[in-house]
């Protein structure tokens, strides 16, 4: 009896102060709830813009094979582009995120054998003179927009973009033939520093320049090149030297 006297007697000690605090908790959580709504609201712009963006990439690219047993290497220059539809939002002051999807073809322009499939099953030992990857396209970016007027703005973002190929298509150097494969995986990512303009068309419109320098790039292996036990890399697409691109789009501000 005693026993059960004293835990009545913890319980009723213990629940005033567990109240309390839950209180201090709720107190807590609806401080932060509306000092943030108010920073937010005070800072965020209420609406954002949707645009159609395309862009266009020079890059300088190398591939390294194997024959006989010989290392060799392999240099070209393409050009690759694409379409896509991206929304921007501006937040805190002049910093602003957008989101992007739509289609990029990437193109190489580089020399390697290649599973070569003809109708009759044989697999000649065929090389490319270019290859290319269609892709959906994906990209988010981070950047800072800066007024120059009433009409004119420059700004500048960090972008992260992944590709995903569903079609690829392998030009052959010997019978000048081409080979299209519909495979599904990622061809490979970057990132970019984007440096553009925006000029004012209206209440609702306007249109911008931007252009694209690529400062990491990761090329993946695709199967359709050969593999080689002593090489790590004899399947990796391509290692990118150097990139350059420019890029046009038409905003509607909502």
């Amino acid at each position: 009896m005693k026993k059960t006297m004293h835990s009545m007697l913890s319980l009723k000690y213990c629940k005033p102060k567990s109240i309390l605090v839950k209180k201090k908790t709720l107190f807590l959580l609806s401080f932060c709830l509306i000092v943030s709504a108010s920073v937010f609201a005070q800072t965020a712009p209420k609406k954002g813009c949707i645009g159609i963006s395309v862009p266009a990439i020079l890059s300088n690219s190398e591939a390294f094979y194997y024959e006989l047993g010989s290392a060799k290497h392999s240099t070209g220059t393409a050009i690759s582009y694409g379409l896509n539809i991206n929304y921007t939002q501006p937040f805190l002051k002049n910093f602003y995120a957008r989101v992007a999807a739509g289609y990029f073809r990437q193109t190489f322009k580089l020399t390697r054998p290649f599973e070569y499939h003809t109708s009759d099953g044989t697999k000649p030992l065929y090389h490319t003179k270019k290859y290319s990857y269609d892709n959906i396209y994906s990209a988010i970016a981070v950047g800072y927009k800066r007024l120059l007027n009433k009409q004119y703005s420059i700004n500048a973002d960090i972008s992260y973009n992944h590709l995903n190929s569903f079609h690829q298509k392998y030009f052959a150097l010997e019978n000048n033939s081409s080979q299209e494969n519909k495979d599904s995986f990622s061809p490979g990512h970057f990132m970019a520093l984007n440096i553009g303009s925006e000029r004012v068309l209206g209440n609702k419109l306007s249109v911008g320049f931007n252009i694209c320098m690529p400062f990491y790039t990761k090329w993946n292996n695709d199967e359709t090149f050969y593999e080689y036990e002593y090489s790590e890399s004899s399947q990796q697409i391509a290692k990118q030297k150097f990139a350059f691109g420019v890029g046009v789009a038409c905003f509607y501000h909502l």
